[in-house]
């Protein structure tokens, strides 16, 4: 009995420790249950991490930083240190990167590492086998004996030949593909706050394409100014610390500065990520994307790369961009490895 009793004492100090994690967030703010001061916000980061699962402390977190004006217990070290890492909490510190203390810069970082390597670990797999996958598909349609290299492949095999002269070809030496085999793909992400998430998934993901072989990355994201990251591609962190969630928008210039800095028009695939409100003036953009398609881009709109749903976009906009040969569509981060090589297959 004794025994029982410590047990039901256990339960229901971890039920009313849950309880009480619940009311401080859920409960009517006039009444302050977590208060104003930094520890108290520190202690229930703590404790909702030890008391419900991952998934309920990402709500929590997310409800805490709209409900309780959390972001500004976020700019300190402590408050970071206690957060549990989750994409809509990396989305906000990204947001705030400019406004963090020198002393909360690198805990605000570990967060950052935290959430991405999550990410990465999820998609990279998937990714690499789509991409064998379209590689293999791709190799049986060329004609292997025209890529052979017969000096190599003759010296390989040279242990090989039979007493009447004939020899066994047991290894082929294939000519490797050079510039002409490789893929391109350029990614615009668009800055505007709505999109921060998309952003963080477009980040992890173009790192994760720039490692696989023959294939060639670009990414730079766009407000009213553009911000090339293709330097950062080895380092998701980095170049997602370099973007900025904020601004304008002018997709005309992203879609122009695309166009300049594609070299291969029939070998590329041009990803925007964006919800298509133009700042700027429509016409002018849908001409930019019209020349695009007639140099033989294969263009694709990403209205939202996340796990949200459906996305607020432009449908006008959307429906214009499908007349010409582009289509428009959210995607989730799980579905985002067979489009890609869907596209990359189409490709002339």
């Amino acid at each position: 009995m004794g025994s029982d009793a410590q047990i039901n004492q256990q339960l229901n100090q971890r039920d009313q420790g849950a309880d009480a994690a619940l009311s401080a967030l859920y409960d009517d703010p006039k009444q302050g249950r977590l208060g104003p001061s930094s520890p108290s916000i520190v202690r229930w980061l703590r404790d909702i991490r030890k008391l419900f699962p991952e998934p309920v402390v990402s709500v929590m977190q997310r409800d805490a930083i709209t409900n309780l004006n959390l972001v500004q217990f976020l700019l300190e070290k402590e408050t970071l240190r206690a957060v549990h890492p989750d994409p809509h909490l990396a989305v906000t510190l990204l947001r705030l990167s400019e406004h963090l203390p020198p002393e909360s810069r690198e805990a605000a970082r570990e967060v950052v590492k935290g959430v991405v390597s999550q990410i990465a670990e999820r998609i990279r797999f998937p990714m690499e086998q789509c991409w064998r996958r379209q590689r293999g598909g791709a190799n049986r349609r060329r004609n292997v004996a025209g890529r052979l290299d017969w000096d190599r492949t003759l010296r390989a095999n040279l242990k090989h030949i039979q007493r009447d002269g004939k020899m066994l070809v047991e290894t082929k030496v294939v000519k490797p593909h050079g510039v002409r085999g490789a893929k391109e793909i350029v990614i615009a992400m668009d800055q505007s706050g709505s999109m921060g998430t998309s952003l963080l998934y477009a980040g992890v993901y173009a790192s994760v394409l720039a490692s696989l072989p023959t294939l060639r990355v670009r990414i730079f994201a766009f407000s009213t100014e553009i911000a090339d990251l293709s330097e950062h591609l080895s380092d998701p962190v980095e170049l997602l610390l370099a973007a900025r969630l904020n601004g304008g928008t002018d997709i005309a210039q992203a879609v122009s500065y695309a166009d300049q800095i594609i070299e291969r028009p029939s070998d590329t695939v041009f990803l925007i990520i964006t919800d298509l409100y133009e700042g700027g003036r429509e016409g002018d953009m849908l001409a930019k994307f019209h020349h695009l398609v007639s140099r033989g881009v294969r263009v694709i709109c990403l209205l939202a790369l996340d796990d949200e749903g459906e996305p607020a976009y432009s449908h006008s906009t959307a429906q214009k961009l499908a007349d010409m040969g582009i289509p428009s569509f959210s995607c989730t981060p799980d579905s985002f490895p067979d489009l890609l090589a869907q596209a990359l297959h189409n490709l002339h």
